[in-house]
């Protein structure tokens, strides 16, 4: 049972495939936002503070990326694309949020659009289940800013592989109740029974319940209840039984339970103006415009030896501020030279970093990105250019309320500083375009400095570069042997890291072959 500060969190985890392997309940603290699974990539939502995605961190077609639906200040040109992508059986491999131009949204691999608004599998017939085919403007039946979830669960046993047969089912299901791009549909298996103690702690099953969620992303012109009411119809015809079937047998003498929920979702950004780390912004105030007065006789100058002096202005009273983090990451790379010339590495790093800052008012507007090769280079390999590190030094110039500086400041202190090398690097990798693999060959994070920070109040200046991390101090080199004046130089040998060269004359150089001819003899 739980506690009533407690709430319960279905964890999914995935495969490396990016399927489904198995459900776990767990209880987390209300106040609290729910765990990812195994294999998952913790995204922030920026369209709702309370919640993150939790997306596979990969699937057998690459890396997938953080969603980045619209916010509200891009939806006035703007739509968020969700992209459902599934085989040529009908079996969904991914999907991805994106915020494209309006008219822009093209439906996923092997789907298509229906006349109703349904995208479903280019195999399965359209059909307008929901009477919007035809109409000129689809008038939306959930608003921006409104976040409508219904939920309806079955009792059920699972199957011996009840995980793996999730993704298979939720693309009939989707398929069946030809839902817009605009809901979300996800299938989860939820316990019954809880035993233990204790937050965080990990609940057991006996008979499971299959739970369908839907929910929408941004406006849409079908509500999740609507479509759950249609999900109903089909558990009545025994289609759904049918469609689930490869999760498990379907408990059909017990009704399903159906629950819905609404609420008004908060953007991060919002949250963050409330709490003080973002000040809100301010029209600024008209000067009033002055009365002009009636014309006088223009009076006869008298002569002044001096003109009176004006009094002095008003110190203006700072209430705006701002705050500046400098520090820098070390990065293993495969070329490290073409990763500092792209630009979309820097802005990789950039989104991979705002994400793991647990920041939500933090944005990579905020940062500024440099990046240096460390030159690390063997004599024998030539002008070719080996895996080796790069820097990575930003700088953070964050506006704040003059008030909530120095608890912003030590926020961003700890948070940033608590950033796991692991997580920044997995997620750099992620937010690098496919079109770019190269750069993604072995990129790991191998070092970060804890960042430091200045303050300061009115406009910000900009921040001295962060100083770097120092690489490594090669091995000195041993002082060359006078040469003669006619003898050339020859480089024989390398430490490794850097280029060394060995001064040595032909006569010591014939020495040293003596050397070696003896030691062979010897051997």
């Amino acid at each position: 049972l739980f506690s009533a500060a407690e709430k319960e969190c279905v964890v999914e985890d995935f495969g490396a495939d990016g399927l489904p392997e198995g459900f776990r309940s767990v209880c987390v603290a209300k106040a609290s936002t729910c765990p990812c699974g195994q294999n998952a990539l913790r995204c922030a939502n920026p369209n709702d503070a309370s919640e993150n995605y939790c997306v596979p961190r990969s699937t057998r077609f690459g890396q997938l990326t953080c969603p980045t639906p619209c916010t509200p200040d891009q939806l006035s040109e703007n739509e968020t694309c969700v992209q459902i992508n599934m085989d040529h059986l009908g079996g969904i491999l991914s999907e991805t949020i994106t915020c494209v131009r309006k008219g822009s949204c093209m439906p996923g691999r092997n789907m298509k659009h229906c006349p109703g608004g349904g995208v479903v599998h280019s195999s399965v017939q359209c059909v307008d289940l929901y009477g919007l085919a035809g109409a000129s403007a689809q008038t939306p039946a959930v608003q921006d800013g409104i976040e409508e979830t219904a939920e309806l669960f079955l009792s059920m046993t699972p199957g011996d592989n009840a995980a793996r047969g999730v993704g298979t089912a939720t693309a009939q299901v989707r398929n069946m109740l030809q839902l817009p791009r605009t809901l979300q549909l996800k299938m989860t298996m939820r316990t019954q029974a809880a035993q233990g103690g204790g937050s965080g702690r990990r609940l057991t099953t006996s008979n499971a319940m299959l739970g369908f969620e839907i929910k929408n992303v941004g406006a849409s012109a079908v509500s999740s209840e609507t479509a759950v009411s249609q999900l109903q119809k089909v558990f009545q015809t025994g289609e759904l039984t049918s469609a689930v079937s490869a999760v498990g047998a379907v408990d059909t003498s017990k009704a399903p339970v159906v629950k819905t929920e609404t609420k008004q979702v908060r953007t991060r950004a919002a949250v963050a103006i409330d709490t003080g780390l973002i000040p809100p912004t301010q029209a600024p105030v008209p000067f009033p415009v002055p009365t002009p007065e009636p014309a006088l006789p223009v009076p006869v100058p008298t002569p002044q030896t001096s003109l009176p002096s004006p009094e002095p202005l008003a110190t203006p009273t700072a209430d705006a501020a701002y705050l500046i983090l400098t520090g820098s990451a070390r990065l293993t790379v495969s070329q490290p030279a073409l990763l500092c010339n792209s630009s979309s590495a820097k802005a990789a790093f950039k989104e991979a970093f705002v994400n793991q800052s647990n920041q939500p008012s933090l944005s990579p507007s905020h940062m500024e990105v440099t990046c240096s090769p460390v030159v690390r280079r063997r004599l024998a390999d030539g002008p070719r250019r080996l895996a080796g590190d790069v820097i990575m030094s930003y700088t953070i110039t964050f506006p704040v309320a003059a008030a909530a500086l120095a608890s912003t400041n030590a926020s961003f202190i700890a948070t940033i500083g608590a950033i796991n090398e692991t997580e920044l690097g997995t997620n750099i990798v992620n937010n690098i375009p496919i079109s770019e693999l190269e750069l993604r060959a072995g990129l790991v994070v191998s070092a970060l400095v804890r960042p430091t920070s200045a303050t300061g109040f009115g406009t910000p200046t900009p921040a001295p570069a962060p100083a770097p991390i120092p690489a490594p101090t090669p091995s000195p080199s041993p002082t060359p042997a006078p040469a003669l004046a006619s003898s050339p130089t020859i480089p024989l040998f390398s430490d490794g890291e850097a280029s060394v060269a060995y001064g040595m004359t032909m006569p010591s150089l014939g020495l040293v072959f003596l050397c070696f001819r003896h030691v062979i003899s010897r051997a």
